[in-house]
């Protein structure tokens, strides 16, 4: 009778302890799954905030190059491969063979003029930015680029007065912009910075406005806090 007593008790503790196991599995698995929801939560939070101050923080991921493109590459220009070195081992001299062939028409970096050449005036680089009404070469024009200006050229073989108005218009008073005729292209307008480089064929002022936001004063160039020149 006795021994009967000690087995019901065994068994009441045995399904006792099961419960209670059962009970701790359960709360251990709800724990875990608290647990990853919090950290999923916390991790959302935490990329939205960086979202919206990525692009203020002075941070640099892409080794040089500016990281502001869009999807399709065509509102702010195509990065364009260009000479590298330092930057005074891009200057040369009129009258001097060019070192090395640009590798876009126009040019958007490589090497350039350097200084005010009196004997030449049309060597003297960079330009004050304006508008223009005769060709520009490469050589000037890039070391405006290297200032951290913006280029916007036109190539109108049968002549264009109401397109080059609305470029005019387009610069208006704006700082390190600016506009000048460039024949040897094959399109009909072309916006440059340093190493980037956008063309098409028909008017787009919003396209022209969010290019020149982009490049001018942009840490890309090599030179982009170079004052302004008028």
């Amino acid at each position: 009778m006795a021994n009967d007593s000690q087995d019901v008790s065994k068994k009441k503790r045995s399904s006792s302890q099961i419960r209670a196991d059962r009970r701790g599995r359960q709360h251990r698995k709800k724990r875990t799954r608290n647990y990853f929801i919090y950290l999923g939560v916390g991790l959302i939070a935490f990329l939205l905030i960086a979202s919206l101050f990525a692009g203020s923080l002075p941070l640099d991921f892409s080794g040089g190059s500016s990281s502001a493109v869009d999807e399709q590459g065509q509102s702010i220009g195509i990065k364009q491969e260009g000479v590298k070195g330092g930057v005074e081992g891009l200057h040369f001299e009129p009258g001097q063979a060019l070192p090395s062939d640009y590798t876009s028409k126009p040019a958007t970096s490589g090497y350039h003029y350097s200084g005010i050449n009196l004997d030449i005036p049309e060597k003297q680089a960079p330009v004050p930015w304006r508008v223009y009404n005769t060709p520009i070469s490469d050589e000037v024009l890039v070391h405006n680029l290297e200032h951290g200006g913006v280029g916007i050229h036109y190539n109108c073989p049968e002549g264009c007065s109401a397109l080059i108005e609305s470029l005019t218009e387009i610069v208006g008073t704006k700082q390190k912009v600016l506009v000048s005729p460039y024949p040897d292209m094959d399109n009909k307008i072309a916006l440059t910075a340093w190493e980037y480089l956008d063309v098409f064929d028909v008017l787009d002022k919003e396209r022209i406005e969010l290019f020149i936001e982009t490049h001018v004063n942009s840490r890309n160039a090599p030179e982009w806090n170079a004052p302004n020149m008028r």
